[in-house]
């Protein structure tokens, strides 16, 4: 009977090479996503990781085929400023919102290969912890962690991590709407009827790479405006994450796999949303609008006619990705929870980054309570204070 044998790739020219045999095993895997894809992976490692990380990524061959991957690599942290300690985490999570992430493996073979890549992981005596973040809701490292009876060098953490809302589409979009509230229906309606018939808007779907450029740089703009109007930074307000994209479009835009869509109105791009296609899946991304025409709800507008257009289409899903904003919920009531799990070989380590995730939860909860108003009326206090004395 053949075993299983493991290959480690720690270089980026091996990295470089995988690409064919890696999205092979991806379309014959349980976990099909755009996030797992060799070329966001590679994008990322190439944008992000290569400064501050170590390759770590295993292959696992069955006589001769590739039958799973785990596409990690090794970060070298500093606990509360003390403690170093090396951590393996996924390619292509950290920084770019990546969602639904997992190990890649062989339908049917999921079990026996997640065990032997957390088995190898951890027996490496120079890494203290394994970190899978947004680890996919039904992925088979879950299941394998739970079948493990408590022993010295497994530390288990599990948590939500990601909430992501979706639509399971129906056959047509009269059935869709007819999920909807009224109020939602009809304003819906009522917001694509005003941008496409009185205001004479059309659905734009970009075909070629050079139209691309453009409106992915009409995005980057229009979503910019609107988050740094609101005193915020904005996905986009980085170079590495607006490079990170640029170079990620070249790669996948013509195969079909990132699509977007914009409504233009008397040649005037008012709204674009920037999907990823894979899967019988649309996932939504990112989305910017023209805030001079925010009157006319166009972000609206447009998601209810990419809705529309994937229902069209006969696509399975339609996924909001992470965050849990209460417009999604107007067009969804069905949600799914990408998980945090964190492995240590050492239990002391383990307290320790669990202590400092309470202490910054106990922060972030007490910012939340001190609200502007708050601190104004504590200053005219204050001086009202000063006064009588």
């Amino acid at each position: 009977m053949s075993i299983i044998k493991l290959e480690l790739i720690d270089s980026i020219d091996a990295f470089q090479t995988l690409e064919p045999e890696w999205n092979k095993l991806l379309e014959r895997s349980n976990s099909a996503s755009v996030f797992l894809s060799w070329e966001w992976m590679y994008t990322w490692w190439d944008v992000y990781g290569k400064v501050n990380s170590d390759l770590a990524i295993l292959l696992a061959y069955k006589d001769g085929v590739l039958l799973g991957i785990a596409p990690m690599c090794v970060t070298k942290k500093n606990l509360l400023g003390f403690f170093p300690y090396r951590t393996v985490h996924f390619i292509g999570e950290q920084k770019v919102a990546a969602d639904h992430l997992d190990i890649i493996v062989e339908r049917g073979r999921e079990i026996d290969i997640c065990e032997n890549f957390i088995n190898y992981y951890l027996n490496k005596t120079d890494y203290d912890k394994i970190e899978m973040h947004s680890l996919r809701h039904d992925s088979s490292i879950l299941e394998t962690i739970r079948q493990w009876p408590e022993t010295d060098n497994k530390y288990v953490s599990i948590r939500v991590g990601t909430v992501c809302p979706f639509i399971r589409l129906p056959d047509s979009w009269e059935e869709y709407l007819l999920g909807l509230s009224r109020k939602t229906r009809e304003n819906l309606r009522r917001r694509i009827r005003l941008i496409l018939e009185k205001l004479g808007g059309e659905l734009v779907e970009v075909k070629d790479l050079s139209s691309v450029k453009e409106i992915f740089r009409k995005l980057v703009e229009q979503h910019q405006a609107n988050w740094t109007s609101k005193e915020k930074l904005g996905s986009y307000g980085t170079m590495k994450f607006r490079l990170f994209h640029e170079r990620l479009i070249e790669k996948l835009f013509p195969k079909g796999t990132i699509l977007f869509h914009a409504l233009k109105v008397k040649k005037e791009i008012i709204a674009v949303y920037y999907s990823f296609l894979m899967g019988g899946r649309l996932m939504f991304y990112s989305t910017g609008y023209d805030k001079n025409w925010e009157k006319y709800s166009p972000g609206t507008a447009l998601l209810g006619i990419v809705i529309k257009r994937a229902i069209d289409l006969c696509l399975s899903e339609f996924d909001f990705l992470r965050g849990e904003s209460n417009y999604k919920y107007r067009w969804t009531k069905q949600s799914r929870k990408d998980m945090d799990v964190d492995i240590w070989r050492s239990r002391w380590i383990k307290m320790i980054e669990e202590i400092r995730l309470w202490l910054r939860d106990r922060a972030i909860f007490l910012l939340k309570k001190i609200t502007p108003g708050m601190i104004y009326a504590r200053m005219r206090k204050a001086n009202q204070y000063r006064k009588l004395r």
